[in-house]
């Protein structure tokens, strides 16, 4: 554990940074949370980039709802539900992953801010609903096989 803490700290300080820095980082606080701007007044990377955090939000928010309606590894009986809790904790790390991407675009000061509450509770309830209710429709599957 002592060596991967030190390679840890080891990157951490020597981040990797773009090689062009964001024209308008400014424009990026303004705009990640809630839109304050014209989307065609910001360049493509402030724009790529807020909307990126706007998807991964939506995941985190999802992500926590699943999370907390599978059960945890000793209350698992089936395999199905210790795979599920796997799953999550991977799609946790996917938005580790997407903060230190910010970090990497010199955006150091990006909150993970939480949905309004009917969202929150519309993510919370939404992974308890039958599997027939959440599973894509069988012309879907087709269509995407």
């Amino acid at each position: 554990m002592a060596k991967k803490r030190a390679v840890l700290k080891h990157f951490q300080d020597n981040p990797v940074r773009l090689r062009r820095p964001l024209a308008d980082p400014d424009a990026f606080y303004r705009n990640y949370v809630e839109m304050q701007d014209d989307p065609d007044s910001l360049d493509q990377m402030t724009l790529m980039l807020t909307g990126i955090y706007k998807f991964a939000r939506h995941e985190w928010m999802g992500i926590k709802g699943a999370w907390d309606a599978v059960p945890d590894m000793a209350n698992s009986q089936a395999v199905e539900d210790k795979i599920s809790r796997v799953h999550l904790v991977e799609e946790f790390c996917h938005v580790r992953l997407l903060d230190e991407m910010f970090r990497t675009c010199g955006l150091d000061k990006v909150e993970w801010v939480p949905l309004s509450p009917v969202k929150k509770k519309i993510y919370e309830h939404f992974p308890k609903l039958p599997g027939f209710l959440m599973d894509a429709p069988a012309f879907v599957t087709e269509l995407m096989g």
